[in-house]
């Protein structure tokens, strides 16, 4: 992740990782942005899981994405889109935030429909489903 702030020991407030993730995401949909028509369904399937790899857990630094808690991405045929994500563990307080996170980093692709959310916790999630570059962050490899 990206250094948001200039002391090498301290967090960067919530507002300047927010500030900073929709550059990002502004940046990586210029990068994929289909000119001159409207997106089909893969094309906003494709631009949604990027910004999704923008969401990080807030306790591990990671994404949501790459640490396997994004179950499915649906786009509908009006280009409404359905997140279904987990949670590391049952009790975890964090889906209202990753909730928001999601809308906020989505907001900025064209062709977009409504999107909603949904906190799934079956099958419950597991290190497995993590990817290499995951495990690699948390020194599992």
């Amino acid at each position: 992740m990206p250094r948001v702030c200039s002391a090498s020991n301290s967090r960067p407030s919530a507002t300047s990782v927010r500030l900073n993730a929709h550059r990002t995401v502004k940046c990586i949909l210029e990068a994929l942005n289909y000119h001159g028509f409207v997106a089909d369904k893969e094309q906003i399937k494709e631009q949604v899981i990027e910004v999704l790899k923008t969401v990080d857990d807030p306790e591990l630094g990671i994404d949501i994405w790459n640490l396997g808690l994004v179950y499915e991405v649906d786009i509908n045929d009006t280009g409404d889109v359905k997140v279904d994500f987990t949670l590391t563990t049952m009790g975890c307080p964090i889906a209202p935030l990753i909730d928001e996170q999601i809308r906020g980093a989505t907001q900025y692709i064209e062709g977009i429909g409504e999107v909603t959310t949904e906190c799934v916790m079956y099958p419950p999630w597991t290190p497995e489903k993590m990817s290499p570059l995951a495990k690699s962050a948390l020194g599992m490899v």
